[in-house]
């Protein structure tokens, strides 16, 4: 079978490539299939109309509620929904920055001694969720909520 098949987005017509831009698609556990995250987000579109004999253009922009909305967490493949990531991706990204410029310490501004370690844990387990082919809409939801309470634990054992 060519897998290039399962590879292409059929809405966009992108092309995975390992290591290069496989963050730009979903993964479908159903038919495992391939497509690109971006369907359904807003876009412009372009309509050559033919108006007497003159071609004129038209310009719309199809806002996320319309029905190409619908279409962003499906498979192109097959049609099954796949996995929305866009929340727990936001909260990571957040998370690790936070992070990363806190320092340990007793002085004020400082966050108390180990946590960042354990703040650290939180992240990692959430990322695995999201790197992990095979997680439901469910484990992203609870790794969300898991990951913000942890974000929120450690935001508030701040040195004041």
């Amino acid at each position: 079978m060519d897998t290039t098949l399962l590879t292409t987005c059929r809405y966009t017509g992108k092309t995975r490539v390992v290591g290069s831009n496989e963050s730009e698609f979903r993964y479908c556990r159903i038919c495992g299939g391939y497509t690109d995250k971006t369907v359904g987000s807003d876009r412009k579109t372009v309509y050559d109309l033919t108006v007497d004999n003159a071609v004129s253009e038209v310009r719309e922009t199809i806002s996320a509620d319309n029905l190409l909305h619908q279409e962003q967490w499906r498979c192109s493949h097959c049609g099954e929904p796949v996995e929305n990531y866009d929340a727990i991706e936001a909260l990571i990204t957040s998370s690790q920055t936070l992070h990363d410029s806190a320092v340990e310490g007793v002085a004020v501004g400082e966050y108390a001694v180990g946590s960042k370690a354990t703040f650290q844990t939180a992240i990692d387990a959430a990322q695995a969720v999201v790197t992990a082919d095979d997680s439901t809409q469910a484990e992203i939801t609870t790794a969300t909520s898991t990951l913000q309470t942890a974000k929120e634990t450690f935001e508030a054992g701040i040195v004041t």
